[in-house]
């Protein structure tokens, strides 16, 4: 979730697997709390510190090789339906 947050700029609170579980009957509250917790400043440090930059460095590569090879954002992708294995596969594809 936090992937796709940062690949799409968007909230990771609108991330569509959150939405499996609500459709699933099962409430996501303790996911969200623990991502919640992981990102505030008071836990940002150490281990999780390193973890939030690596996953800020890959979106940042993930979404411009989209740009770059597809004329097309990641957050585009998403819109259209697509999911952040989408994104990959579109960025890991060869140029037309």
């Amino acid at each position: 979730m936090l992937i796709w947050a940062e690949a799409t700029e968007s909230d990771y609170l609108l991330c569509p697997l959150l939405s499996a579980p609500r459709t699933a009957g099962i409430d996501p509250r303790s996911l969200i709390d623990k991502l919640s917790r992981t990102l505030t400043p008071d836990h940002r440090k150490g281990a999780r510190l390193e973890l939030l930059h690596r996953i800020a460095d890959y979106a940042s590569t993930l979404g411009m090789q989209c740009d770059k090879r597809h004329g097309t954002t990641a957050n585009e992708i998403v819109r259209r339906g697509g999911s952040l294995g989408r994104v990959a596969e579109a960025a890991a594809a060869p140029t037309p």
